[in-house]
């Protein structure tokens, strides 16, 4: 079932070369320019936390285990929960 303390709350920072505003969001975050640099997230109630490398490209091998573990309750979760995927977009289950 699904429990409050299961939500994820997510905010990428990301950089591109491409300008925003110019291209607009959908093309900006699907642009294989852009990539997410820094991920500030907080699972249920929890403290937030952030996961960075330094700069590099955020590799979803080598996320957090208490963010991967809280995906993985996602997917086993009832049909219609909201699972963000490793690139930015929203996959309906």
């Amino acid at each position: 079932m699904f429990s409050a303390n299961d939500i994820v709350w997510a905010d990428f920072e990301v950089r591109s070369a491409l300008d925003l505003k110019a291209v607009g969001t959908i093309r900006y975050v699907t642009d294989l320019a852009t990539s997410a640099i820094i991920l500030a997230y907080a699972i249920g109630n929890a403290p937030a936390l952030t996961w960075h490398t330094d700069g590099a490209i955020l590799d979803w091998d080598n996320a957090p285990n208490d963010l991967r573990d809280a995906f993985n309750r996602a997917r086993s979760s009832p049909p219609g929960t909201q699972a963000l995927t490793a690139r930015f977009g929203t996959t309906q289950r």
